[in-house]
């Protein structure tokens, strides 16, 4: 496992770097293709190459920010699927926000998702002891809604018409877990 810094059952986080933004790179890819505009709350602009490799710059020299490539284990080769952050961290209020992207069309529905969030809280908890970790989500993302949900996320408030989506209004959903629900759920 390259790089591995958390490690999960079918799947682990590696630091991203440069080399992931290559020009013929699925990562290159996925941020063009139009379910990102539909389902996150950026990249409603074409993304170069160059635009692509700043945000990995600008994101993994940041001392409050983690930001990992996901990484399927495989036995034949390990395979890039789709990239998790968290951050910024506010460090003095010991909030986070997390995030995640899974790229690779045929990841999707697995379960994945769910693996990388539960990994990124147990890090934001435990290793960078944080209070707070939420989750911001574009309200008709009811995919990603289910998943946060499903690690114990609560929706903490909606921002009406905060998004301009594919020509309609979009709610932002904004979803919290704090550390003794993490840990009640842990035992």
């Amino acid at each position: 496992m390259d790089r591995a810094f958390l490690i999960g059952e079918r799947l682990y986080l590696r630091p991203i770097d440069e080399s992931d933004a290559a020009p013929d790179s699925a990562y290159l890819q996925w941020v063009n293709s139009p379910i990102v505009m539909t389902t996150l709350e950026s990249l409603h602009f074409p993304t170069t190459r160059a635009t692509l490799v700043d945000y990995i710059r600008t994101n993994t020299g940041r001392a409050d920010v983690a930001f990992f490539g996901i990484m399927l284990k495989n036995e034949e080769q390990n395979l890039f699927i789709g990239t998790a952050k968290i951050g910024p961290v506010e460090w003095i209020h010991r909030h986070a926000y997390v995030a995640l992207f899974i790229g690779e069309a045929a990841a999707r529905s697995h379960g994945y998702g769910t693996e990388v969030v539960r990994l990124l809280l147990r890090y934001g908890f435990h290793v960078l002891n944080l209070h707070k970790i939420s989750a911001g989500i574009v309200g008709s993302n009811t995919a990603s809604i289910r998943l946060f949900k499903k690690v114990g996320m609560t929706i903490e408030a909606i921002r009406k018409d905060q998004f301009w989506v594919d020509g309609r209004w979009e709610d932002h959903v904004l979803m919290a877990m704090f550390d003794t629900e993490f840990e009640a759920g842990e035992a």
